[in-house]
């Protein structure tokens, strides 16, 4: 594929600015279905391209070279370097989450300190199902993906805080399920419609061409639907499990955590 292309004047290609070649490495029946050796393979012709080019023996011609393997590595050392910030991540959200929901003294009983953790855990779990997914149906991951977590991150926190605020909205007193239910029907449209806007518009920029761009829209499109699933299962039901200890039917989680 060449670019920038000169013709002479009967058609033919006398010169060009650019040229992009490639090269594929048939290793399968050779090698008896053995990749490591076709890894082999490639890495040391990676390396002797890489020893020429760096000689400088091309003279002024600029080469851009890339393998599959080598875009692996870079995916798997994008992953590496995003982990210890996504970790910081968690940790600070841990700590905002604990400072806003936790209440001491005579309102012990209504610390949400637990449910902002498993608001917390809700994230992790939601990013690992949604790359397992994803890989399950041949979805590879790219060196955008690990922007997906952080991504998860802010979306699953602001649901958790809407249905912990709805359900503090509804008057005490009344049985558990009554008031997860008036609470569900207050903040259900509301993240729900974030939830479907949010996916829709990832599935749209899933159309595009550029395959990192699109595997990334992807997994952030999967991820906000796990993300709200988990919320209206995991995160509703450990609300119910501490409204009930409130209401003076406490569980092992409720005397161990609020004392009551």
């Amino acid at each position: 594929l060449m670019g920038h292309r000169t013709l002479s004047s009967n058609g033919a290609i006398v010169g060009a600015t650019a040229l992009r070649s490639t090269y594929i490495l048939d290793c399968g029946q050779r090698m008896n279905g053995d990749q490591s050796e076709c890894i082999e393979l490639e890495s040391l012709w990676m390396d002797h391209l890489t020893e020429v080019v760096k000689s400088g023996r091309l003279g002024d011609v600029r080469v851009a070279y890339y393998s599959i393997q080598g875009q692996f590595l870079e995916t798997i050392h994008s992953m590496v370097t995003a982990g210890p910030l996504f970790a910081a991540s968690l940790f600070l959200m841990v700590v905002y989450i604990s400072s806003a929901l936790a209440k001491f003294g005579d309102t012990a009983k209504h610390s949400k300190m637990v449910v902002g953790l498993i608001g917390t855990l809700n994230v992790v779990l939601s990013t690992v199902i949604a790359f397992g997914l994803c890989s399950g149906v041949g979805i590879m991951i790219t060196p955008c993906s690990p922007i997906v977590p952080f991504l998860l991150l802010g979306i699953g926190i602001d649901d958790m805080f809407v249905v912990v605020r709805s359900i503090e909205l509804v008057p005490e007193g009344i049985p558990t399920e009554q008031r997860i239910k008036l609470a569900m029907r207050s903040c259900g449209g509301s993240i729900t419609v974030t939830t479907v806007t949010d996916a829709v518009a990832f599935l749209i920029g899933a159309t595009v061409r550029f395959p990192a761009m699109k595997t990334f829209c992807i997994h952030a499109a999967v991820g906000i639907t796990v993300v709200f699933v988990l919320t209206c299962t995991l995160v509703v039901s450990v609300l119910a499990i501490h409204d009930r200890g409130m209401n003076g039917n406490p569980t092992v989680m409720d005397k161990f955590v609020y004392k009551v």
